[in-house]
């Protein structure tokens, strides 16, 4: 592996914090909705941070320079 970024994510160490009840219960809620179809679309998520994907795809080329 020779990218920094992916033995950086390689090498980190494993979540065990332990979930509690109300986490575990939103997890379930959300994987819920989504199985119905109610996902957030990823242009309405970029909109609401004033990104397009077109201008992600030009500021993600500027980081594959480093």
């Amino acid at each position: 592996m020779l990218d920094p970024r992916a033995r950086t994510l390689a090498n980190a160490p494993f979540d065990d914090e332990p979930v509690s009840e109300d986490e575990a219960r939103e997890i379930a809620a959300a994987r819920a909705a989504l199985s119905r179809g109610e996902g957030i679309p990823h242009e309405q998520v970029l909109a609401e941070f004033g990104l397009t994907p077109k201008t992600l795809s030009v500021g993600a080329a500027q980081f594959r320079e480093f």
